[in-house]
């Protein structure tokens, strides 16, 4: 996620639930990111839709260990990439529908 409330909303929220978050460059593609995602043994990865085009390129090896992958909508007109597990911004209005635009 680049520098949006999310950010820190999520990463708060992970620290909170006692989950040890990684943060990894989005700037890196490909090997140098599928590289990253390895070293921090990462369960799950959790990204903006502006950054699709990073992710896209590590999918297979992130399929292969299966690792899913949730994507939060930078605006919502955005829409979810097909090779994404979920969609964060769809979960968080299930379960606080009163609560989120």
């Amino acid at each position: 996620i680049e520098n949006r409330p999310e950010f820190t909303f999520t990463l708060l929220g992970l620290a909170k639930a006692g989950v040890v978050a990684a943060l990894i460059n989005t700037n890196n593609k490909s090997k140098p990111l599928s590289h990253s995602i390895e070293i921090a043994n990462c369960k799950a990865v959790i990204f903006g839709t502006e950054l699709s085009e990073n992710i896209f390129t590590v999918v297979d090896e992130l399929n292969a260990k299966r690792v899913p992958m949730y994507a939060y909508k930078g605006h919502p007109s955005d829409t979810v990439p097909s090779f994404s597990t979920g969609c964060l911004d769809d979960e968080m209005k299930q379960y606080f529908p009163d609560r989120l635009p």
